[in-house]
């Protein structure tokens, strides 16, 4: 068993890597203003312990504990997920209980996490999550950065399917399915291509994200195209271009 003790918690997290759908941390519930400032705020400690146990050829399960609750008492399960070795690749089972009494408190949820090698060059990735903040759905976040200030997706979100498809390493499509609390679908559709340490590609959604003034309408009704370049050796370097009329330039550094 492998165990590890946070004193501002830590992000332990299961599915597609910087996608994963499930994401465990007690400092999360104690950040005042939910996500992407998922910090704690203030003189909360959010101690966190994670413990990790093998399971010999089976595969390995994790569980997450905050060792401070909210109101003061001793320890609250945060959640866990095991991962299952299945032929060619994995199959991960996770579970977040309801959470209540926090800044931000979320409703129990479970995640599906798949990886397979469906050949020696074709890896399929699949993840969905049953999430629904009681009945109301959650906004969601993504490519938050420095450059530009998104306050989440115009609709809430009531099931999650997040796919990739790699080939070769090289070619990748990838796959975001969203029904919202109206019963409609926002998806986001991606295709890159690699070439030695450069990665281009396009991007599509059926929907913006919301707070832009650039349109008149409702922005879960608008459509953005997106360009993009990226450096993936050392520092990741990224230009974009986007049909909403942005684009910038993101470096990111990562320091151990």
């Amino acid at each position: 068993m492998k165990l590890t003790f946070d004193a501002k918690g830590r992000d332990v997290k299961m599915g597609i890597a910087d996608e994963e759908l499930l994401v465990l941390n007690i400092a999360r519930r104690y950040a005042m203003h939910g996500e992407p400032n998922i910090y704690r705020s203030e003189n909360e400690l959010a101690k966190q312990l994670t413990a990790e146990v093998p399971l010999g050829d089976l595969g390995k399960a994790v569980a997450v504990i905050g060792l401070e609750q909210h109101d003061g008492s001793p320890l609250q399960f945060v959640g866990a997920f095991a991962q299952f070795y299945v032929g060619p690749g994995t199959i991960g089972i996770g579970y977040q209980p309801e959470m209540t009494g926090y800044p931000n408190s979320v409703d129990g949820y479970f995640v599906i996490a798949t990886d397979f090698d469906l050949t020696d060059s074709i890896r399929l990735q699949a993840d969905y999550s049953s999430r629904n903040d009681w009945e109301g759905g959650y906004t969601a976040y993504w490519r938050a950065t420095w450059i530009e200030d998104y306050v989440g997706t115009p609709f809430n979100i009531k099931q999650h399917i997040n796919s990739a498809l790699t080939i070769n390493g090289v070619h990748q499509v990838k796959l975001r399915l969203m029904q919202d609390t109206n019963d409609d679908f926002r998806y986001w559709l991606d295709g890159s291509y690699k070439i030695d340490d450069y990665r281009v590609g396009i991007n599509y959604r059926n929907w913006a994200f919301a707070g832009r003034d650039k349109y008149d309408g409702d922005p879960a009704d608008a459509s953005v195209l997106e360009l993009y370049g990226k450096y993936e050796a050392g520092p990741n370097l990224t230009a974009f271009y986007r049909t909403d009329g942005s684009f910038g330039f993101i470096c990111e550094i990562g320091f151990w």
